[in-house]
């Protein structure tokens, strides 16, 4: 698709793992399923004291780490941002 650090053309799974990957779910996958799916109840069953927890562990993070918490976001949306804008860019 693009030249450079990029591949001409986008690799497929099905050449590269030989379609495995569709069959074959790890425990992460599972893992962070459930850690999703126990949020949203938690978030849905108990909207106020989810609001508590939340802003209770916000406050803490936002106080023990201060800047550089503010500087690490800020990097992973950058970062975000150009992985997303990358697929259009030509680099090379």
């Amino acid at each position: 698709m693009l030249n450079g650090l990029f591949y001409e053309k986008p690799l497929l799974v099905e050449s590269t793992f030989k379609g495995s990957l569709m069959r074959k779910v790890s425990n992460v996958f599972w893992i962070s399923v459930f850690l999703v799916v126990i949020t949203l109840l938690l978030g849905t069953i108990a909207p106020k004291g989810f609001e508590n927890v939340t802003g209770i562990i916000e406050d803490y993070i936002t106080s023990s780490f201060g800047w550089y918490y503010l500087i690490i976001v800020s990097l992973i949306i950058i970062f975000c941002i150009f992985l997303f804008l990358a697929q259009w860019a030509c680099f090379g």
